[in-house]
């Protein structure tokens, strides 16, 4: 089922909006119903493999795939903002594989028109990050470069 009857020129998806989703095919049918014929869905999204990684070092701490339970946080904070404490402090995330983004976006009648992995992302996601001139975040010169976010375009056939 579709979310609205009408169709659009332009679905745009930006960080952080893909891990709180269990299902990432459920969420590419939805912007497939959403889209027009040629119309075009831009994701810029944190990468998979960041939200594997542990926080602390430059290590895999957690799934890489798509999990049917998800990755519970309580931490009592957020990414926006580590000084506020929440009431509710657990959060329900879920990680989704480059290969699982990009077959749910196919499988929902999309064609993927460009994929790019990013070693920056647009937030100080992990405290060893380094900010740059560009106002990125990276990964220090001293460790391995590692995909930090990711850009795809796809276009309603």
């Amino acid at each position: 089922m579709v979310l609205a009857p009408a169709r659009f020129d332009v679905v745009f998806v930006s960080l952080g909006a893909l891990c709180w989703l269990p299902h990432v095919a459920r969420w590419a049918e939805q912007v497939g119903g959403l889209l027009r014929r040629g119309g075009r869905l831009y994701l810029h999204e944190g990468h998979p493999l960041a939200g594997a990684l542990a926080q602390d070092q430059l290590h895999v701490e957690h799934s890489y795939f798509e999990e049917a339970e998800p990755l519970i946080d309580t931490s009592g904070v957020t990414y926006a903002d580590s000084t506020v404490r929440l009431a509710n402090a657990a959060s329900h995330e879920w990680n989704h594989s480059v290969g699982e983004i990009v077959n749910a976006v196919i499988g929902a009648g999309l064609s993927v028109d460009l994929l790019v992995e990013h070693d920056w992302t647009a937030w100080p996601r992990f405290p060893w990050l380094e900010r740059t001139d560009d106002g990125r975040w990276r990964v220090p010169a001293s460790r391995p470069r590692v995909p930090l976010s990711l850009t795809l375009v796809a276009t309603a056939t």
